[in-house]
């Protein structure tokens, strides 16, 4: 078994930390923003440019994950600096 998981860390260091396709989105002054990418076969596909995001929303292997918490190897995680500020959202 495997799971994907993001969690937001909001005390002295503020960031996040991302593995998976759990998103991290941030609204900040009216706005949305997505903080973090799908560690996914097709995002990836996206990324290097062999597949547009309209395929991707269609594609039979868009919920096949690439990176996860298995118990196993030891997880690669996207760690990111995030300055927050009063009426952030995340």
């Amino acid at each position: 078994m495997a799971t994907t998981a993001s969690a937001l860390l909001v005390a002295r260091r503020r960031g996040l930390a991302h593995i998976g396709d759990t998103r991290i989105y941030l609204a900040r002054d009216g706005r949305v923003e997505r903080l973090t990418d799908d560690h996914s076969w097709v995002q990836e596909q996206v990324r290097a440019g062999t597949l547009d995001t309209e395929a991707a929303e269609r594609h039979p292997w868009r919920n096949v994950v690439t990176r996860a918490l298995s118990g196993g190897e030891e997880p690669v995680v996207d760690l990111r600096n995030i300055p927050l500020r009063a009426g952030d959202g995340c």
